[in-house]
This record gives structure tokens, C-alpha cells and sequence, in this order.
């Protein structure tokens, strides 16, 4: 795993983390592994709506059971025996789920961020979740104060790199092919336009 890039993609809902892997996937051959892809096949199987409700309570009742780093478990499991040369984790919610992560060399963690009416217009285009397409920009807000999402912001706080993107793709993309050359580089002494001062050194 040591020369293998790990990124992790924090963010709320409707941010662009899944626009960001996929690009990394396009551009770089990265391979995606998500938090929530256990919890969607699990409640899937149970003939159940995908609603973001849903899965924040079977996130809550499966962490309470089975520890609150069970999907942090999940993921890094899929990373070690995962061969790209780099690998995004989308979906990091919670500190429980940095816990298996932050152990592995070449993991970076990146904040991806825009404004809650941005977000709340992309949600309601892209339809992803049961409801989305019909919910209010209030009842956008109050899905955030749900236990699952009320971390990220303080999560993203403190990530190794912040990008904004409430802009256009070409924007996001530039941002992001920066930032893996800086990676790639491992020069961590020298600053990054994108990368936060509580971060100096890697």
C-alpha cells in the first residue's frame, strides 16, 4: 500500500464527491469505493426505499450493534486488497470512519464543498435518492441535522485539502488534477493553494 494514493472525499449531500471520483476515474484510472455501498445493498435487499432517512438508520442501528467504525472496517479491507495505482473513498461522514484510514500511507483527505442552495438545486435535478426530486430547500436543510451528516462540516475542517465548487466543471477539474500532481510530487514542505495550514507537512 505505500505507493498506492489513497483520497478520501468528504462532503455534503449534493456537494460533487461523486463528480470528483468519477473524473479521478477518467482521468487517472482511479478506482471508487464507498461508505455507503454495503448500507444501500443491504437495505436494497430488504425491499426498502434508498431514501437518505433509511440509510442513516440503518447506518445508526448496524454502528450501534457492530462498532461505529463496521463500515470504516468494510472499506479499508476493500482498499488492501485493491491494486490501483490510486483509490477514492467517497463518503466519509464520520470520525469513526477516518479511524481504519489514517493508517495508510498515501492517504489524503479533501473537502468538497458548496453552498446549501447549490446543493439543494443539484439534489433536486439529480434525483438520486427517494424524494429528492420533490423535496423542499427546508426539508434539504433538515436532512442535514440528521446523526450521519452533522460531522462532515467539522470533518471537512480539518481535512489535509479544501475545494470549493460551486463553479463549473473545468474549474472543479483543474482544482482536482492540481491537487493529485502536488500528491504525486510529495513535496508536502511547499504550499498548495487548496491545502490547509493545519496541514504543513505530510
Amino acid at each position: 500500500m505505500s505507493d498506492k494514493i489513497i483520497i478520501g472525499l468528504v462532503g455534503e449531500a449534493a456537494a460533487g464527491k461523486g463528480t470528483v471520483a468519477a473524473f479521478l476515474t477518467d482521468k487517472f484510472g482511479a478506482s471508487t469505493h464507498t461508505f455507503s455501498k454495503a448500507m444501500k445493498d443491504c437495505v436494497a435487499r430488504l425491499y426498502l426505499p434508498l431514501s437518505r432517512e433509511n440509510l442513516t438508520k440503518f447506518s445508526t442501528l448496524t454502528r450501534e450493534a457492530y462498532g461505529q467504525d463496521l463500515y470504516a472496517r468494510v472499506v479499508a479491507k476493500d482498499c488492501e486488497a485493491d491494486e490501483h495505482a490510486i483509490i477514492v473513498v467517497d463518503g466519509i461522514r464520520l470520525e469513526a470512519d477516518m479511524a481504519a484510514l489514517k493508517g495508510f500511507p498515501g492517504f489524503h483527505l479533501i473537502y468538497v464543498t458548496a453552498p446549501v442552495e447549490i446543493r439543494w438545486e443539484r439534489a433536486r435535478k439529480r434525483g438520486e435518492k427517494a424524494g429528492e426530486s420533490d423535496m423542499s430547500l427546508e426539508g434539504f436543510k433538515k436532512e442535514e441535522l440528521l446523526p450521519t451528516e452533522l460531522a462532515i462540516k467539522s470533518i471537512g475542517e480539518s481535512a489535509e485539502f479544501t475545494v470549493p465548487n460551486s463553479g463549473d466543471f473545468a474549474e472543479l477539474y483543474t482544482s482536482m488534477e492540481s491537487i493529485v500532481a502536488y500528491i504525486k510530487a510529495g513535496d508536502f514542505d511547499h504550499p498548495h493553494p487548496h491545502r490547509n495550514v493545519l496541514h504543513p507537512k505530510k
